[in-house]
């Protein structure tokens, strides 16, 4: 599908920047197992230590991994394009730092209770082009967000085909 390549365009535009920061996060890990733990210091300390340099270590691998996955094997691509009649609700979130909008995002939700997240550009055309790229692919899902939707979807998440 042509239209998916918005998304794929977008994904391929985050893709420098979670390598660049998976890098850091792993060398700040191996160079944090070179620290020192000093003879005065609590019992826990080495412990804290090791644990926190595993989840920062944990995390810049799974960021590495994700940056290094094909835009085209992203789960939200792979989803619009090989299994869309499972999309049974989809809606847009605007992302906003310090009042101002910086990321556009496509909910995807699916019939198994799963939310699949795809990039958007930011403006109104990425909004546009991504609820019309939604709506081609899934025309039987529920469109919107509110609190019943919400609602609705942790209940029975199939219950949000429309006929």
């Amino acid at each position: 599908m042509a239209d998916l390549e918005i998304v794929v365009n977008e994904i391929r535009k985050l893709r420098p920047v979670t390598i660049v920061v998976g890098v850091l996060l792993v060398a700040m890990a191996l160079g944090g197992a070179f620290l020192p733990v000093g003879p005065r210091e609590a019992a826990w300390v080495p412990y804290g230590k090791w644990a926190m340099l595993a989840s920062v270590l944990g995390l810049g691998i799974w960021l590495l991994r994700t940056g290094l996955r094909r835009p085209e094997d992203h789960p939200a691509v792979v989803l619009m394009r090989d299994t869309p009649e499972r999309i049974v609700w989809f809606y847009l979130e605007l992302v906003k730092k310090n009042g101002h909008p910086s990321a556009t995002r496509l909910h995807l939700c699916t019939d198994g209770g799963k939310n699949v997240v795809a990039p958007l550009p930011l403006g109104p055309d990425g909004e546009r082009r991504g609820l019309a790229l939604a709506r081609a692919v899934a025309p039987r899902a529920s469109s919107g967000f509110g609190p019943e939707l919400v609602a609705q979807f942790k209940r029975e998440p199939a219950s949000m085909r429309r006929s």
